[in-house]
């Protein structure tokens, strides 16, 4: 071994030994926050079950009491009883399908159109600031206005459903994939220049990575708006469906039905935007967090 390994080899040892008599209390101060914030989520969460809990039973009780007119306020029991009734043409789950299929499906359609218009746009920028305004201006559209016509031109009413979702997605994501790849930090894309890397590694290497937050939050901002478009659309001409439940429920004073519908529809908004959190958390897991 050479003098100069030999050096090296005794500042990484030293290196090495300094970071351990120093890694204890920092390893315990970090042991510690992550029990703290362990104890503060736990409370957060027995919080939120009380007041749930209390809300219900207090609920549960003035109903079973007669002091609400269960035409107005049902039992919570018996919501819950309607949510789960058997499979057939008036339930929950029978409906739910037609409603699913077409937000899943409008929904990808359009974040894919959103996605490859916004690259094209930042690519090109001089195609990019003439259209703009056309689809920020679709995007001001109530598209439910179109319903009737929509019912017109399409054969099928789930077709028109997913027409509606797909426009909807698209108008909502696109500002948002669009600022990102714009607005890539000019300091990336000289480095890159300099690199000599292609345009495909811009775009992969450099425009994506910095295009995901925006991405992520056009993408929780736009799932609610989708799912109120294909619920929308139910309401007016379909034959199946959660919009289409909700209206019979309605038209038939059925209160306690028409809870279930609504909660079964706030379970699934909330479950596919934890869904899209999990992802971003995996995904932007580089990013540093916020010290609390």
């Amino acid at each position: 071994m050479t003098a100069v390994d030999q050096t090296v080899a005794r500042d990484a040892d030293n290196l090495r030994r300094g970071e351990s008599s120093a890694g204890a209390p920092g390893s315990g101060r970090a042991k510690s926050k992550l029990a703290r914030r362990g104890f503060v989520s736990a409370g957060k969460i027995s919080l939120h079950v009380l007041v749930v809990g209390s809300t219900l039973g207090f609920w549960q009780y003035q109903a079973s009491t007669g002091r609400i007119d269960p035409l107005l306020l049902p039992k919570p029991t018996k919501i819950i009883a309607q949510i789960w009734r058997p499979h057939n043409s008036g339930t929950v789950w029978y409906n739910l399908h037609p409603t699913l299929e077409s937000l899943l499906v409008g929904f990808a359609i359009g974040s894919a159109v959103a996605f490859l218009l916004a690259v094209i746009f930042a690519e090109v920028p001089v195609v990019g600031s003439f259209f703009e305004n056309y689809i920020h201006a679709l995007g001001a559209i109530p598209f439910m206005v179109l319903a009737p016509l929509l019912l017109i031109w399409f054969s099928q009413a789930i077709e028109a459903s997913i027409f509606v979702v797909a426009l909807t997605t698209f108008t909502s994501l696109f500002a948002n994939l669009y600022t990102g790849l714009s607005n890539t930090d000019s300091r990336l894309l000289e480095l890159g220049r300099i690199l000599g890397v292609s345009r495909l590694q811009r775009l992969t290497k450099l425009r994506w990575w910095a295009t995901l937050p925006y991405l992520f939050s056009g993408l929780k901002a736009s799932l609610p708006r989708a799912i109120f478009s294909a619920v929308v659309i139910e309401f007016l001409g379909t034959s199946r469906g959660l919009g289409y439940l909700m209206v019979s429920d309605g038209n038939n004073l059925d209160t306690a039905s028409l809870f279930a519908d609504v909660i079964v529809l706030i379970v699934i908004i909330r479950s596919l935007l934890l869904f899209i959190h999990l992802v971003e958390e995996r995904v932007l897991a580089w990013r540093p967090k916020e010290q609390s």
